[in-house]
């Protein structure tokens, strides 16, 4: 392609060009099919952008989210317009998708749970409970996950919280008694107050005081 008198424009996509006419060579390798290499992914995003590569088209050509993240990190993929059905594409994994979190991805509970987050990986985010739950975590997908009485602590919530924001099910999470609970770092007094083992026991009632004989005076 002529570029007319402008050098620096001629240098600039020069070598966007080549590929390009590469792609056109019957007998040549294409440009999708070279995607991977590194000489290739050593352009920077500027550059693909130039050269008309989009997320949809980087996302078919079978480059990894693993390789991506190495050449251009994650945040500058996503400012470049990668959404979550590109990054499935990619393969990413439920451990790289909860680092980057929720909001940053655009994406509810459905879609965090196609690439199979451990528990460990959700907890990781370090989202309120609530906000877990707006987002269409529910008890019995937390469950799914792997959560119990152990992994329930690395939320960072109190049993009050989680009492208060989903139904749960002491006895399927885990819980056997107060001991082994308080191992795992449940205060007692919190496990008591939401009757995690039953509700709190009633005191017993004073035996009533017998009445003796009247007096008349």
């Amino acid at each position: 392609m002529d570029h007319g008198r402008d050098a620096a424009l001629s240098v600039r996509y020069h070598k966007e060009h080549e590929l390009a006419a590469d792609a056109l060579r019957p007998s040549g390798q294409s440009f999708m099919s070279r995607l991977r290499k590194p000489e290739l992914l050593k352009m920077s995003l500027s550059e693909l952008r130039e050269a008309g590569i989009t997320p949809t088209v980087i996302a078919s050509s079978g480059a990894t989210w693993s390789q991506l993240c190495k050449a251009y990190g994650a945040s500058a993929l996503l400012d470049m317009g990668f959404e979550w059905r590109h990054l499935r594409a990619c393969g990413i994994t439920g451990e790289q998708a909860c680092s980057l979190g929720m909001d940053a991805l655009h994406v509810d509970a459905s879609q965090l749970m196609e690439v199979r987050p451990t528990i460990a990986s959700v907890a990781s985010m370090q989202m309120p409970l609530q906000s877990l739950k707006s987002r269409g975590f529910t008890m019995d997908r937390l469950l799914a996950l792997g959560l119990d009485s152990g992994s329930m602590r690395r939320f960072g919530h109190g049993i009050k919280d989680w009492a208060s924001t989903f139904e749960c099910d002491w006895r399927k999470l885990g819980f056997a008694d107060f001991v082994t609970a308080e191992r795992q770092g449940w205060p007692r007094e919190e496990l008591h107050a939401a009757g995690v083992f039953g509700a709190p026991a009633l005191a017993p009632a004073a035996p009533a005081k017998k009445a003796g004989p009247l007096d008349f005076f």
